[in-house]
């Protein structure tokens, strides 16, 4: 009972120090929060400083009898140039004008020939190819082509391509070609027959034409060809030096002579083994004669 009784004087000792230490008042108070006052702005205090409108003010437009041109539909017209003003005008290269040479006409006709054979004999056949052409721009007028074959040939036939009027009087053969156009040819083959040897210059054959157009060149109104006599294919040449006439020929070179060889030889061999077999078998005899004494 006694510990209850000092507890119970102890809790109430707590008490009556709480109860003195209590303010009088024990109303409970509440503190807010300051809360900021805003402050005023100053007073302005009116000037005669005139009033600027700000930015925000729309200045008043006065309305003028401008008229409004639309930009839209404006069209640029060109002013009229002065005839003192100068002009923009751009530099114009000229036009290249072509002008025409007037061609020359000319005719010219072409004739070469040749032969089939090389080496002939007689009784061969030689077959002659004339060929005729017109190397101007306009025709040569009045062709005629002339062979005289010589009198070692006999003409056997005589043709024209592809036209041409052929006649033969004798030896000689006559071909009428007309006109010959610029780039035409016409070929004349005569067929003939050795029958004798020529040598030069009578194998030689020469055919020629003529025409009335006056353009021609002449230089080139004959053709040449040659039959060349002998038997079988041309020797082919060689390249041995021909001396000059009167320069000396030089002699041919002289070989060089040998030691005389055969029976002369022989004997002196045979006594040269002689001499020596004679030599051993006395040798051979000194030695057994040594010995015996």
């Amino acid at each position: 009972m006694k510990k209850f009784a000092h507890s119970f004087s102890a809790i109430a000792g707590i008490l009556v120090l709480l109860a003195l230490l209590m303010p009088s008042n024990p109303t409970a108070s509440y503190a807010a929060p300051a809360v900021a006052t805003a402050t005023e702005p100053p007073t302005l205090t009116p000037t005669n400083t005139p009033v600027v409108p700000t930015a925000t003010e729309s200045p008043t437009l006065t309305p003028t009898n401008t008229p409004v041109v639309p930009t839209a539909t404006a069209t640029r017209v060109p002013a009229t140039p002065r005839p003192e003003d100068p002009t923009n005008t751009p530099d114009v290269p000229p036009t290249a004008t072509a002008t025409t040479t007037p061609s020359v006409l000319i005719a010219d006709p072409v004739i070469t020939k040749r032969v089939n054979v090389n080496q002939a004999q007689v009784g061969d056949e030689a077959i002659f190819t004339l060929t005729v052409t017109n190397r101007g721009n306009v025709d040569a007028t009045n062709v005629v082509v002339t062979d005289p074959m010589p009198a070692f040939l006999q003409v056997l036939s005589v043709s024209s391509s592809p036209r041409g009027t052929v006649s033969v009087s004798g030896n000689t053969v006559t071909v009428d070609l007309g006109s010959v156009a610029p780039g035409e040819v016409i070929t004349i083959t005569i067929t003939t027959r050795i029958i004798a040897s020529a040598a030069p210059p009578d194998n030689r054959n020469i055919a020629s034409l003529t025409t009335t157009s006056t353009t021609d060149d002449p230089s080139n109104n004959t053709g040449t060809s040659e039959v060349v006599f002998g038997g079988g294919s041309p020797a082919t040449p060689t390249n041995t030096p021909v001396p000059p006439k009167g320069s000396p020929v030089p002699a041919p070179p002289v070989p060089p002579s040998l030691p005389p060889t055969g029976a002369a030889d022989d004997s002196r061999s045979i006594v040269v083994l002689l001499a020596l077999g004679l030599m051993v078998l006395s040798a051979l005899l000194h030695w057994r004669t040594r010995r015996m004494a």
